[in-house]
């Protein structure tokens, strides 16, 4: 109840980000794990627009709230999505703002595991998955 209660005092474009959020969280769970790699690995693919570009500070604004609307939703959401998860999701929503993201994935190990992880930046600003991602070593280019 509290955590209706806390939604209910949102302001009403934080609500909608929210429910934005829930429903391509919840998209993204339903995707990843009934679904085949096959049928969902273009999502992987680097955007066709130019990464380049220095992001303006209201697209860097736009990206940290979207980031942190997803994070928030995720930790209560059953299951809690992981990294993955929040990183797609958070690149769509980013997407559908006409925002260019780069989505990394990597892995750490130590002694005792492999550790994988995926994180989505927007420019030098990271999205999901962060805020230190200095332990992992990224797969190749971003995508």
């Amino acid at each position: 109840m509290q955590l209706v209660s806390r939604f209910l005092q949102l302001p009403t474009a934080q609500k909608l980000m929210a429910l934005e959020a829930l429903a391509t969280l919840i998209g993204v769970a339903i995707v990843l794990r009934c679904l085949p790699y096959r049928s969902w690995r273009n999502a992987l693919k680097p955007p066709t627009a130019a990464r380049n570009a220095t992001p303006s500070t209201d697209t860097l604004t736009t990206a940290r709230q979207i980031g942190r609307s997803v994070a928030a939703v995720a930790r209560n959401l059953p299951g809690h999505p992981q990294c993955l998860a929040q990183a797609l999701a958070a690149r769509a929503m980013l997407k559908r703002r006409g925002i260019t993201s780069e989505l990394n994935l990597g892995v750490s190990s130590d002694r005792a595991a492999i550790n994988a992880h995926a994180w989505l930046a927007v420019g030098s600003q990271i999205v999901t998955g962060g805020p230190d991602v200095s332990g992992f070593s990224a797969f190749g280019k971003p995508v």
